[in-house]
């Protein structure tokens, strides 16, 4: 049976990186802060101010039809205090998702197809967060009223355009492989987190910066390669996938690779008693060399 591989440090190897890298480099907090001109682009670390920054992300919505930046803004939150944390963590998947994709290529390449739904339900897992604040019902009122007032001025077909865009956006292509190399251990070594350094971050605002973004999420996306130059021990000693297009064909065609390739560790709100279903075989491997890559 398929099952996740445990990662038995209790604390996130992004942790203690940062205060390795800040008492090596502490000139690396200069580049703390916000970057204003983001407002042009997307929705967070634009101002100092958290509401200035929801009201960024409310506005980002308007042409993606779905009101989702409150509920993304908060589960991406939960992602960063509990990743892949078994239960607690939206971005892993659970053993009925995982099971359903399995290894088939067929299913494996609809779940990408499909990824805009799988993102949508997978909060769901999460035991006890409260699925709707002020901030979420006024994101679904305000884009009730977009929606309205662009299906005025569109008609239907303009809102189906819309719909489709955000549907495939998250889908079958290259950029969608960043879903893929953020944490799934696909043709590297076991790594909490994997970085992309190829072209297309020129396109999508640095994202493929994911061990540099864990490691220091307030630093906002345009600084991020500057990190990654300032503390090249840090990051140039870790596998970093080069192209999505080989990523995505190596996860779809290897029927040895799953959504289980990945990381997990025990629930730290449980006490670490919360033992998810990992493979036996990797349970007792000693994880010293990626620590001792991050020390070097």
């Amino acid at each position: 049976m398929d099952a996740f591989i445990l990662n038995e440090p209790s604390q996130q190897i992004h942790t203690r990186r940062r205060k390795d890298i800040l008492q090596r480099y502490p000139e690396v907090q200069a580049l703390f802060g916000a970057y204003p001109l983001s407002a042009l682009l997307l929705d967070n670390l634009i101002f100092t101010t958290r509401v200035f920054n929801k009201i960024c992300g409310l506005i980002c919505d308007f042409a993606l039809i779905v009101p989702s930046a409150m509920s993304f803004r908060k589960y991406h939150l939960l992602h960063h205090q509990h990743l892949n944390e078994m239960r607690m963590d939206p971005d892993v998947v659970s053993q009925l998702e995982g099971r359903m994709i399995g290894h088939s290529a067929l299913r494996k390449t609809l779940w990408l197809a499909l990824f805009s739904v799988s993102q949508a339900l997978r909060p769901l897992k999460i035991p006890h967060p409260s699925l709707v604040d002020p901030w979420m019902c006024g994101n679904i009122a305000l884009q009730m009223g977009v929606n309205y007032v662009l299906w005025l001025h569109l008609g239907w077909w303009g809102l189906l355009y819309l719909c489709s865009s955000t549907f495939f956006a998250l889908g079958l292509h290259p950029l969608g492989g960043r879903w893929i190399q953020e944490h799934y251990d696909v043709m590297g070594t076991h790594q909490e987190t994997y970085s992309y350094y190829g072209p297309l971050n020129r396109v999508m605002f640095n994202m493929g910066f994911h061990n540099e973004h864990h490691d220091f999420p307030m630093i906002a996306w345009n600084r991020l390669p500057q990190l990654y130059h300032m503390a090249p021990e840090f990051y140039q000693t870790l596998f970093a996938y080069q192209s999505y297009t080989r990523l995505l064909l190596t996860f779809i065609v290897d029927k040895n690779i799953s959504a289980f390739n990945r990381w997990v560790r025990c629930d730290a709100h449980t006490g670490g008693h919360t033992q998810p279903q990992v493979s036996k075989s990797l349970r007792s491997r000693k994880f010293s060399k990626l620590n001792g890559d991050v020390e070097a």
